[in-house]
């Protein structure tokens, strides 16, 4: 069996090539198997789109949970906040 490049998976997908695009993007969440490939191929899981938001920062604000707890056990930091001032935290608090 072939392992094929993550990347690749998102471009057959159609999704977006940023983990923040992949969670954004996840529809009810079922989509973690994309975000476990990113994980198992390094993504910096606390890296910041061009917008200015992390991953977590978008499972939060749009409640994607079984996202949510795969990030947070892959550390990412939840009082990490956007350009905004709006951490993960917040932004599930207020949800």
């Amino acid at each position: 069996m072939t392992t094929q490049d993550p990347l690749e998976l998102l471009r057959q997908m159609d999704i977006g090539f940023s983990p923040q695009n992949l969670v954004y993007n996840s529809g009810n969440g079922n989509n973690i198997t994309a975000v476990e490939l990113l994980l198992k191929a390094g993504m910096d899981v606390d890296s910041f789109s061009k917008e200015g938001q992390t991953a977590i920062w978008n499972a939060a604000w749009a409640g994607r949970e079984k996202i949510l707890n795969l990030l947070i056990a892959n550390k990412a930091n939840v009082n990490l906040a956007n350009t905004t001032g709006e951490t993960p935290l917040l932004t599930a608090v207020y949800k």
